[in-house]
């Protein structure tokens, strides 16, 4: 049996040492935040750490108010719960999922199943939004910010950018931690860094009677950093001359690991964690004085 799972950057600003962990223990003992509608979310309590991995759940729910009316689906007549009889318990969260995640603390490398033992599913995007709820509000007062961002295909930015005559590029990049950076990137960075700038979000137009856009080194490392710190988009024609839009934000990458026999699936997170299969595509090298303990 496969599953599939999702892959998560998360980034706080500052990072001291511990940070991570910190914020998903403040976390689990808050209030359910409010992410979507009607739909609210919290973790649980999370493990200790072994091995720099510790897991967890993400649990997601529905709530009712209690003071808005029910309606009778044959008859269409709208009444109060009371009028209707129905008593919600003030405890209970309805229509709820629950999916196992781990985290990566020394890459702060988030991997959470996407479909769980019920079948219930949650897409990539929607786990990235409700761990941005979750974790903005643990870390607020504990640190500047923390940003998350769903980790997208390794070709992802030679994708977008193949399109054949690209019209228009846009790069939206919120400046990454520089101990998460490989070698090629840091000058672009410190360039940002120098114009005191915390997030870069330009777009880039082809000049008339011109046949594509051309990204020069700095703008290209700029477009690398922003696939997993951001997004980038292209608008264009294709090879067939045919009008096309590209966005990294619609290429999430989804890891299918075999779940072994007999293996539950908070151990089957647990080891597709210790594996770590995609990293890659998070962060090129992570300075050993990242490592928490």
């Amino acid at each position: 049996m496969f599953k599939t799972y999702s892959l998560l950057n998360v980034v706080s600003h500052p990072h001291p040492k511990g940070i991570y962990r910190s914020l998903f223990e403040i976390a689990a003992g808050q209030r359910p935040v409010k992410f979507r509608s009607d739909q609210f979310t919290r973790i649980s309590r999370i493990t200790d750490s072994k091995d720099g991995i510790f897991r967890g759940r993400l649990a997601m729910w529905t709530e009712i108010d209690p003071n808005s009316p029910s309606v009778d689906k044959t008859s269409l007549k709208e009444m109060s719960l009371d009028e209707a009889g129905v008593e919600l318990p003030a405890n209970i969260g309805f229509n709820s999922r629950i999916f196992y995640f781990a985290f990566r603390e020394k890459e702060h490398a988030l991997y959470i199943e996407l479909t769980n033992d019920e079948g219930r599913t949650i897409t990539p995007s929607t786990a990235k939004t409700a761990f941005s709820k979750i974790l903005a509000q643990a870390g607020e007062g504990v640190v500047e910010e923390v940003s998350v961002f769903v980790g997208t295909r390794a070709d992802a930015i030679d994708y977008v950018l193949s399109l054949k005559a690209i019209r228009k590029i846009e790069i939206d990049l919120k400046l990454p931690n520089p101990d998460d950076l490989s070698e090629e990137h840091e000058r672009a960075l410190a360039d940002l860094e120098r114009m005191k700038a915390g997030r870069l979000q330009a777009t880039l137009s082809r000049a008339k009677g011109e046949d594509t856009l051309v990204l020069l080194p700095f703008w290209r490392a700029a477009a690398e950093l922003a696939r997993n710190n951001g997004s980038v988009k292209t608008i264009g024609k294709n090879e067939y001359g045919e009008p096309e839009e590209r966005n990294t934000k619609n290429m999430p990458a989804e890891i299918e690991e075999e779940k072994e026999g007999g293996d539950s699936s908070f151990a089957a997170i647990g080891r597709v964690a210790r594996n770590g299969p995609e990293l890659n595509i998070i962060a090129a090298t992570v300075d050993d004085d990242d490592v928490l303990e």
